[in-house]
């Protein structure tokens, strides 16, 4: 869901889902391909505070070791923000 909404410019969506996963604790966990598509949904949004914050809860809240793909998606979001 995470992913469609964000390939059909429904980024706060995205989030939203994302947030809803969150809030149900250990039942799921977010993995690298969920955080690309929540980080690829804020990048075509221009959502770079998002971004950022989601970039940060998957490394310091889930322990989980961005990728290319991960690092891929912010460089694009900074980029796409003139950053």
């Amino acid at each position: 869901m995470i992913f469609a909404y964000g390939q059909h410019g429904e980024s706060i969506k995205a989030v939203g889902c994302f947030e809803a996963m969150k809030e149900l604790g250990g039942a799921l966990d977010p993995y690298k391909a969920i955080f690309s598509a929540v980080l690829f949904a804020c990048s075509h949004a221009g959502l770079v505070d998002e971004g950022r914050r989601i970039f940060s809860l998957m490394v310091e809240e889930y322990c989980v070791e961005p990728g290319i793909e991960q690092h891929s998606c912010i460089i694009d979001l900074l980029g796409r923000a003139g950053n």
